[in-house]
């Protein structure tokens, strides 16, 4: 019943689960919450230095995600063409996700 949902991840290389549930975080990529069509639509992802920072650093190793503006503490990170397209988005959905990245900036604060 749930087959279909989730995309099988495309990627090159084996990646933990923890970070591709970070990557559709990030992306807003739950089919429970908002459906696959919104997907893409968000395309960030606050961090402090840690766990969650430095899981997303492998995420930029792997060149499923790409480090954005910092403020402070703060960075945030968005996931790239080729994150997206390893959770299954399609095209316009990888290009309106590029879009909401060039869209969030973190403001000094």
């Amino acid at each position: 019943m749930l087959q279909g949902l989730f995309p099988v991840p495309r990627t090159d290389a084996t990646v933990d689960p923890y970070l591709l549930d970070m990557l559709r975080h990030t992306l807003g990529a739950w089919p429970g919450d908002s459906g696959r069509a919104h997907w893409g639509r968000r395309n960030y992802f606050v961090t402090r230095p840690g766990r969650v920072d430095d899981a997303f650093r492998c995420l930029v190793a792997k060149g499923l995600a790409r480090a954005g503006s910092t403020a402070n503490d703060f960075r945030v990170y968005h996931a790239t063409e080729k994150g997206c397209h390893a959770l299954g988005l399609n095209v316009s959905q990888a290009c309106r996700a590029n879009d909401a990245a060039r869209q969030f900036v973190l403001a000094p604060g």
